[in-house]
């Protein structure tokens, strides 16, 4: 069988042109088996590599006269062979169908061939092993390209053909994962978009991972699967504090016992019969993983327990390793950077959401105004990611128990609509929400001492902005030593 549907596929790529343009790209000497039918194939692949057009069967046999490395046996039965391919139509839908199916029988052969060859190679004594042969660890890698053959047939969004797909996708959600919060889902037209990397900015102790683990109750809430990977905080303590928004309850209470078992499970109980979605939440070593580890999670999950995630929350971004830079091999600046385009291509890859956090310099630490400048490490992390959101929290705005948020950047659309917008934090319950009408006079009221303190800053930058230099100067222009005044210098 398989030697017959190899020279179908040979015939056809000598006289289906169409046949030709949409399989070619995707087929492997591998795939067929050794002797004539590979090298004729192998034949074809140099001849149009060498041309860019398809050969004819004179062109193939003066291509195999020229081989010098084949047997005569080898050599005859490529001959052979190559005067058998006559053109025959047939359906391209089937041709297509049936040469798929052919490869990924093929690529998943050759792959379990492999991995055995591997395992074999393993077991035997240290210095017996073939250093040629890869480790076992490449093993899932092997596994994971050979599931992945597939004939995709796509070259691109045309403008002018896909016009109406284009206009479809403005008025369907359905790229979107919407927020629970209105103001949120105001500034990103309906919610952060799958294939993208969102981050959250603040300074240190302001609740990045607050943020990140009510994003992560938000989705739940909604029916959407989250996988959250820690690179700081253990799996349990993630788990409390989403419990703790979950089942509105304070993490105090959780820790001083005053939540009985029995109370806990009804909690979780009235939980389940909202349809949430699932989380896993998996810890990892402090700039030990890079998005290798992850995506290696992400297959450990679909194979173990069929769990595939819409949105990835990563905490955080700059204490991961990059998968192509060594640790302290390469500044912060290349360094973040790198770590940002992989977990982007991530995103891509597996069409999820990512969400991840970032520290403020020190100058952002307690600025009532982060700016984009105010990014730690590196620049290249506001340039790679699709939306940035910086938390800020000053003494004013902790005594009223809220956070004052501002889009930096975004690609959802304009940052300087809705700009800046205050949110009430409940950091017992790790938690987000808007600022409600009892609100407004405590904002007010927070908002006018931010804007005292302001004034007081400056009109003491402007007072000792009169340096010793500045002070000698008015006083040599003294006529009278009695009226010099008391300068303290």
């Amino acid at each position: 069988m398989s030697n017959q549907i190899s020279q179908t596929i040979l015939t056809n790529l000598l006289y289906n042109e169409e046949y030709f343009r949409q399989t070619f790209p995707f087929l492997k000497a591998e795939y067929f088996p050794r002797g004539a039918i590979r090298i004729i194939f192998e034949l074809i692949r140099d001849h149009y590599n060498q041309h860019s057009n398809i050969p004819t069967k004179n062109a193939l046999a003066i291509s195999l006269e020229q081989k010098t490395n084949l047997s005569q046996i080898d050599h005859d039965e490529a001959l052979e062979g190559i005067g058998e391919l006559e053109g025959v139509p047939e359906d391209l839908a089937w041709l297509l169908f049936e040469t798929e199916k052919f490869c990924q029988e093929r690529a998943m052969h050759n792959a379990l061939s492999e991995a055995i060859r591997i395992q074999e190679n393993f077991e035997k004594p240290l210095d017996e092993r073939d250093n040629r042969i890869p480790g076992i660890g490449s093993i899932p890698d092997i596994m994971k390209d050979a599931l992945a053959v597939c004939f995709s047939t796509a070259v691109g969004h045309d403008y002018f053909d896909d016009m109406e797909q284009r206009w479809l996708s403005y008025k369907t959600k359905s790229k979107k994962i919407p927020f629970g919060i209105k103001i949120l889902n105001l500034i990103t037209k309906g919610g952060v978009e799958r294939k993208t990397l969102n981050v959250i900015l603040a300074g240190v102790n302001v609740g990045k991972s607050l943020g990140l683990c009510h994003l992560a109750a938000d989705y739940m809430l909604q029916g959407y699967n989250v996988l959250y990977v820690s690179m700081e905080m253990g799996e349990e303590v993630c788990g409390k504090r989403i419990d703790a928004n979950l089942l509105d309850v304070t993490m105090d209470d959780i820790d001083d016992g005053l939540i009985s078992e029995a109370d806990y499970m009804k909690r979780f109980a009235g939980l389940k019969q909202k349809n949430c979605g699932k989380l896993i939440v998996k810890q990892f070593p402090t700039g030990g993983a890079s998005v290798n580890h992850l995506n290696n999670l992400m297959m450990d999950l679909k194979i173990k327990k069929n769990f595939v995630p819409d949105v990835v929350i990563v905490d955080y971004l700059g204490i991961m390793a990059s998968k192509r830079m060594t640790a302290y091999s390469e500044n912060s600046y290349t360094m973040v950077k790198a770590i940002a385009e992989e977990l982007r291509g991530f995103a891509i890859e597996h069409n999820v959401a990512v969400w991840s956090a970032a520290q403020t310099t020190r100058a952002g630490w307690d600025s009532s105004d982060i700016n984009m400048s105010d990014t730690a490490e590196s620049a290249g992390l506001p340039a790679t990611c699709d939306f940035l959101l910086a938390a800020m929290e000053t003494e004013e705005l902790a005594e009223i128990g809220q956070q004052l948020l501002k889009q930096l950047k975004s690609r959802y659309g304009d940052k300087n609509k809705n700009q800046k917008f205050n949110m009430v934090v409940h950091k017992g319950k790790q938690r987000w929400s808007e600022p409600d009408s009892q609100c407004t006079g405590e904002l007010k009221g927070a908002n006018d001492r931010m804007n005292q303190k302001r004034k007081d800053n400056i009109e003491e930058q402007r007072k000792e902005s009169m340096t010793t230099a500045g002070k000698m100067d008015a006083l040599a222009e003294l006529d009278d030593v009695n009226g010099i005044p008391d300068w303290g210098v």
